[in-house]
């Protein structure tokens, strides 16, 4: 049911606005599954140095921080503003 909040403003929905943000989210969702067996099997490893293991825990971090706001309410619904989604695309 599209909602108007403003001439021209139509707002249509979660399944058919800003696919490509919702395809990014998929995506991200993914590679934190596989980065999680990764570091699994990184950390059972007998001779894996510390460095090693803070490195794939930051990149996992820094993936999560991602992926956190693009699942804002606003961002993952596409209700939000052009400009306000284009800042969401920027940070990630």
């Amino acid at each position: 049911m599209p909602y108007s909040d403003g001439d021209n403003d139509y707002w249509v929905g979660y399944f058919s606005s800003r696919p490509g943000a919702k395809k990014e989210v998929k995506d991200d969702s993914s590679l934190i599954n596989a980065e999680n067996r990764l570091f699994s099997q990184k950390v059972i490893q007998e001779d894996v140095k510390d460095a090693e293991v803070a490195e794939v825990l930051k990149a996992k971090e820094d993936m999560l921080k991602n992926l956190g706001i693009y699942l804002h309410h606003d961002a993952i619904t596409g209700t939000a503003k052009q400009f306000v989604a284009h800042d969401y695309t920027i940070r990630t």
